[in-house]
């Protein structure tokens, strides 16, 4: 949750950190897809790929306006998360965060349904189709 973004967490609750992110590269040696657009192909249109496209465009390029709308409302808290930002920015964002969905995490995306259905969490998958971003 949001308060394990804070160095204090450990003293404000009894709480260890994981970064799923970290375990699941440490375990597969593929990234971990944090999030992604999906739909059905008789449902998605060609318009909806290009609304998505604007939408994450124009989220990129208001990440301040973002985290200010929904960070912390604790002016102390809200500078502690803008320093982190501008340090993960700089130093992880660059090279871990990417807003399109490439050959490497497509892979662990695969992974991660195979090893889904292996542990029966979900029924057997179909193949997926990917638009170009």
């Amino acid at each position: 949750g949001d308060i394990a973004l804070f160095p204090e967490h450990e003293t404000v609750v009894d709480l260890d950190k994981i970064d799923l992110g970290e375990e699941w590269t440490a375990l597969t040696n593929l990234p971990f897809v944090w999030a992604f657009w999906a739909g059905r192909p008789d449902v998605v249109t060609p318009a909806h790929i290009d609304a998505l496209r604007e939408a994450r465009a124009a989220g990129i390029a208001a990440l301040d306006e973002v985290a200010s709308a929904h960070g912390p409302k604790d002016e102390e808290q809200a500078e502690i998360a803008r320093l982190q930002t501008r340090m993960v920015e700089i130093e992880e964002l660059q090279d871990n965060v990417q807003f399109a969905l490439n050959e490497e995490g497509r892979a662990g995306l695969k992974r991660f349904y195979t090893e889904a259905v292996d542990l029966d969490l979900v029924p057997e998958t179909h193949a997926v189709r990917y638009f170009e971003s």
